[in-house]
């Protein structure tokens, strides 16, 4: 657990780590926890800030040593080898335990690194997703370089949040963001423009843009590492539902939406597809405290029979995660101090 009176917003998995993950906390703080301990102190600390949040975080695919976590209008890049020599560090300004990778204009809700480890992506209050050259960001110096920033706007999330982003695997230049304005945009960042733009009219006509009651807000986004499956995204909305989209060559070839009696009664915060069982369920967690397994493969007359299990957490969610293996292989933060690890199958 973290400290006393703080709140874990996000849980990050490393592919170098089966066993251990980070925690990105309200308090601006970074933990990182290993399972194989039988103690719930955190093995590495990190106070990143003491007057804002650490809305996300994420480590990097190609080099286990660093992590990068989103701290008010800034991302910065954290190197674990140095929090593990010092047992913990505060970090103030651009020092060298965490150096300042990107600057937005509002507060960023989520970062997300391309699975080649060559970019980053982030997604602010502002509707704006940056996307970072790392290795010129790194050789340019000073954080916001022309040379190494791509700003995302125009046909984009104009005038609302945007909540979440994510990479596309095996799309080099893909990355697609989820809005508060109900939309999911697949963005070609190279270019800088947006490629196709997706509503909740798209998923079923009868839905209104200007639904008064649980509209379908884009909370997260998740993508599957599997190869078979790299043309899905999953969008966790605010009217209950999963919208699961199949993409081949910039258009829907299937939409799938999960909403069940047996699934959530109020909006979704968070999903992701579940490593133990090579993307095959997909997790939710819900601000009705219900987590619900989703066998979204599987040929199914409705969504009904796609809900592979569900049950109470508790308390409102604020992030799934999953770690490969058999065992302690889902993990769940909400609005305690605490991460809860269950066992799926």
């Amino acid at each position: 657990m973290v400290e006393d009176g703080d709140e874990v917003l996000c849980v990050a998995t490393s592919r170098f780590r089966d066993k251990a993950f980070a925690c990105a906390t309200e308090r601006g703080q970074l933990f990182v926890f290993d399972l194989r301990q039988n103690n719930t102190k955190a093995s590495l600390k990190c106070v990143l800030s003491s007057n804002e949040a650490a809305t996300s975080a994420c480590f990097h695919p190609k080099d286990e040593n660093l992590a990068f976590v989103s701290v008010g209008m800034t991302v910065r890049e954290v190197d674990l080898r140095k929090l593990a020599a010092e047992g913990k560090a505060k970090l103030g300004g651009e020092d060298e335990v965490g150096r300042v990778m990107c600057r937005t204009e509002e507060e960023v809700g989520q970062c997300a690194v391309s699975t080649s480890g060559g970019h980053l992506a982030c997604a602010d209050d502002s509707g704006t997703v940056t996307v970072i050259d790392l290795d010129r960001q790194r050789k340019g110096g000073k954080a916001g370089g022309s040379q190494a920033v791509k700003r995302l706007v125009r046909d984009g999330h104009q005038n609302t949040i945007c909540s979440s982003v994510c990479f596309r695997p095996r799309q080099p230049w893909d990355v697609v963001s989820g809005g508060l304005d109900c939309a999911v945009v697949l963005w070609d960042f190279n270019k800088a423009r947006a490629k196709l733009r997706l509503t909740s009219q798209s998923d079923d006509p009868r839905t209104s843009e200007t639904q008064v009651f649980n509209p379908p807000m884009v909370h997260a986004l998740a993508v599957p590492n599997t190869k078979s499956l790299a043309n899905h995204v999953a969008c966790a909305r605010g009217d209950a539902s999963v919208a699961v989209y199949e993409i081949c060559k910039d258009a829907v070839r299937r939409r799938l939406l999960l909403k069940s009696s047996k699934g959530h009664s109020s909006s979704v915060g968070h999903c992701c597809f579940a490593e133990y069982s090579a993307d095959r369920h997909l997790i939710s967690g819900g601000n009705d405290g219900r987590l619900v397994v989703w066998n979204w493969l599987q040929d199914a007359e409705g969504a009904e029979d796609l809900v592979s299990w569900s049950g109470s957490h508790g308390s409102k969610v604020n992030w799934t995660a999953t770690l490969p293996g058999s065992s302690e292989n889902v993990l769940v933060a909400d609005t305690s101090n605490k991460v809860s690890v269950y066992t799926a199958s």
